[in-house]
């Protein structure tokens, strides 16, 4: 199989330029009205299902003659959750498909790409092979990349799409899907594959492709309950790299927490919103995310968390994206944090509206206001290492560096100490 490995330089301007050209096709495609002036736009990225979402996303973001596209299950997650790095790092769409037949929206998306090339993810029991011979009538070339299971088929996306001596790669458990799709989009901008492991083992598959990538970092998505401390320590054992965990105190917390580490010295012109309870949309929108050089932050119900607010907040956000229709993310969460957490420029206060905003938790700094709190902060004052971070990063937004000495090496990294290490 003919592969295009990720040896993409665009510039900054010219991930600006394409973020811009996303953007306002998002906004044409769908745009949702935000209640007060000077708050961030929205727009809304969703079809009648999640196949035809999938084809809408595609289609606002992606020319007619793409050299690649990727078909995956959007019935089960484990295959598709590697996929969402490497279609963005060579800057090609996730199309989703039923497991015995192609939908028709999908069909007449692939017509209006024209792909050079199909690859489809994952074995019969994910892509039957009645919708490889569909496939076959919309491109010359239609290959299937796949393994014996959920984990080597990551490792044959890794091996197939990422060259050697990365800065960054992921660790994701392959039991479950929120942390992986949280990080998809991140591994799309940074060029950094996504590997999966058992939550108590780590595959040989995994610790092969490991090992070939030869990464500088390697991040371990999600606490001891999605990836337990042995299997941490076996990727420390024999991966010459930083190894380090990162993790919140749920699947949101997590996503804000990845944000805050790609991004902890710039902000994003764009965050996109999906769902926490579902994989598919995430998944189709984490190239796209990742091309437009922006995080994928994961919301449920009528009211983001703090954590995802906050960090839409810090990251001074102008355009926010909902990928999925309102019963994935609501048109009362994308309001919000259009509103309430973007217009601010700053971290949120817990408190603000008494009536839906989260309580802060007892003792802990919250950051705002203009003038750092005349008080002895330290590590020891955090519960949790997002929370430094969002606490640090709102100061040295705010020109005054790091006043309180919570990033004692100066890698930008607030609070080291509070980061689970495998």
């Amino acid at each position: 199989m003919t592969t295009d490995r990720t040896t993409s330089t665009r510039t900054p301007g010219q991930i600006a330029a394409l973020g811009a050209a996303l953007v306002t096709a998002a906004l044409i495609l769908s745009a949702v009205p935000s209640g007060a002036a000077g708050t961030a736009t929205t727009a809304r990225l969703s079809g009648a299902d999640r196949y035809a979402t999938s084809a809408a996303i595609s289609r606002a973001s992606f020319q007619a003659g793409v050299s690649t596209v990727f078909v995956a299950s959007g019935e089960d997650f484990p295959d598709a959750l590697a996929v969402g790095a490497a279609a963005g790092a060579v800057e090609a769409p996730v199309l989703l498909t039923k497991h015995g037949v192609l939908p028709a929206s999908v069909e007449a998306e692939i017509d209006r790409l024209n792909p050079g090339r199909i690859v489809v993810v994952g074995g019969p029991a994910a892509v039957s092979n009645q919708v490889v011979l569909e496939l076959r009538d919309h491109s010359r070339s239609v290959t299937r990349i796949a393994g014996s299971d959920r984990y080597e088929t990551a490792a044959k996306i890794s091996a197939a799409y990422f060259d050697i001596a990365l800065d960054n790669a992921f660790v994701a458990s392959g039991a479950d899907f929120p942390d992986a799709v949280s990080a998809a989009a991140i591994g799309a901008a940074l060029h950094a594959p996504m590997l999966l492991t058992a939550p108590n083992r780590l595959p040989d598959t995994t610790a092969d492709e490991l090992e070939r990538i030869d990464a500088r970092r390697i991040m371990i998505l999600g606490g001891s309950a999605a990836i337990d401390e042995a299997t941490a320590e076996d990727v420390e054992e024999f991966i010459f790299a930083q190894v380090l965990r990162v993790a919140g105190a749920d699947r949101y917390e997590t996503s804000a927490q990845l944000s805050s580490l790609a991004y902890q010295h710039r902000t994003a012109d764009t965050v996109y919103l999906a769902s926490g309870s579902g994989f598919a949309d995430a998944v189709a929108g984490a190239p796209v995310a990742g091309m437009n050089d922006s995080p994928i932050l994961l919301v449920d119900g009528d009211r983001p968390t703090q954590a995802v607010c906050n960090e839409v907040s810090r990251l001074e956000a102008r355009h926010v994206v909902a990928l999925g229709g309102t019963g994935a993310v609501s048109n009362e969460v994308l309001r919000y944090v259009a509103e309430k957490c973007a217009a601010q420029g700053s971290a949120v206060q817990p408190g603000t509206d008494p009536v839906t905003s989260p309580s802060p938790t007892p003792g802990v700094p919250v950051p705002g206001g203009d003038t750092p709190p005349d008080q002895d902060i330290t590590c020891s004052s955090f519960q949790t290492q997002s929370q430094a971070q969002a606490f640090h990063d709102y100061w040295l937004g705010k020109g005054f560096s790091d006043y309180y000495d919570l990033d004692d090496d100066g890698d930008g990294v607030a609070c080291e100490s509070l980061i689970v290490y495998g």
